[in-house]
């Protein structure tokens, strides 16, 4: 994963001050294209914004922010995701200028049904929205995604508290995934054989009682959350989508085009706490 320093935040940030009015630097390594779309939906038109500084990872982005706490006379936001601060009720860094997303990550902001209808209708000009829709089945999939992965996310997130070094979301989701007359769908039986691997690796290592009592402590927090807050989108959630809007509607277009399609249709309205943050800083 590309990193960069402080200072070649800054410096990044510096040379590109003739063309944005506001500096913005995200976790992320590629996709300008679907920042800027949803960026561009929050700042007011007569603001300059033609390109973000995507930092790399989390720690790039926090250190960052750590070495930029003073106020000066250019706006500047630091965003990050969430992860899985929801799940281990993990409190946001306290640092001026830097804003965790309501949400595990930027991806599932983007997917909501009314997106996808808009997307599916590009692929498939010859189908009206309402039978995008219904073919779809938004409701369905989102509360079958939940029922697949929330048990294995709760086990991730036990994992990433207790063992932090063992790879969790790293693992593809296309080894859980298997083909049917209906084509791929997520594999209940590849994902409790993960989510037991995780759990046998965590007890072996922190014992079976310390386990149990991290597992129930998420479990109790993830039934009062949202699957935006539960199951990554960018590695789990958005793939799965891409498969289905191939199938059903014939989507030729990557991944990362995807999600620069949905965040055409993205409405702040979804995030304002950011909307907010980044107009309050521009005003």
């Amino acid at each position: 994963m590309i990193s960069y320093t402080p200072k070649a935040a800054k410096a990044m940030a510096f040379l590109k001050r003739p063309y944005n009015d506001i500096d913005i630097f995200v976790e992320d390594t590629t996709n300008q294209n679907m920042w800027l779309e949803l960026i561009k939906k929050i700042v007011p038109k007569n603001i300059r914004i033609t390109s973000v500084n995507r930092l790399g990872g989390r720690n790039s982005v926090v250190n960052a922010c750590k070495m930029d706490q003073r106020k000066g006379l250019r706006p500047k936001i630091y965003i990050i995701d969430g992860d899985f601060d929801f799940l281990a009720g993990t409190a946001k860094p306290r640092l001026k200028f830097l804003y965790r997303l309501s949400a595990y990550c930027v991806e599932n902001l983007l997917i909501n049904n009314q997106s996808i209808v808009e997307v599916g209708t590009c692929a498939r000009p010859d189908m009206t929205e309402a039978d995008i829709s219904v073919r779809f089945g938004f409701r369905d999939w989102a509360d079958e995604i939940r029922k697949a992965f929330e048990p294995l996310f709760v086990m991730y997130a036990v994992c990433r508290q207790l063992c932090p070094e063992v790879p969790t979301i790293s693992f593809p989701v296309q080894k859980l995934i298997c083909e049917t007359r209906d084509g791929p769908c997520v594999s209940r039986r590849k994902v409790w054989r993960r989510l037991f691997e995780i759990a046998r690796t965590v007890r072996h290592r922190c014992g079976l009682s310390l386990l149990r009592a991290r597992r129930q402590e998420v479990a109790n927090r993830s039934s009062s959350l949202e699957l935006q807050h539960v199951v990554s989108g960018k590695d789990y959630i958005m793939p799965l989508l891409h498969l289905r809007l191939c199938r059903l509607f014939n989507f030729k277009g990557t991944q990362e085009q995807l999600k620069v399609y949905l965040a055409k249709f993205w409405q702040p309205s979804t995030e304002p706490q950011l909307t907010r943050r980044i107009r309050t800083l521009i005003i």
